[in-house]
């Protein structure tokens, strides 16, 4: 039974740092989105500004 428990224990403490370590990767994956996003709409904005000086 005592053993039954530790062992219980350790599981949940294991699924705890998988859990951590998810969120920490979801949360950068997040990150590098959102720096894409802000890239590409900047490369955008830069297109649009360089055509409209063409015309």
């Amino acid at each position: 039974m005592e053993a039954e428990a530790v062992a219980a224990h350790a599981t949940i403490q294991n699924l705890e740092q998988k859990l951590a370590a998810s969120e920490q990767s979801s949360d950068l994956f997040a990150r590098q989105l959102d720096n894409v996003k802000e890239s590409s709409q900047a490369k955008l904005m830069a297109h649009e500004e360089e055509v409209s000086l063409e015309n």
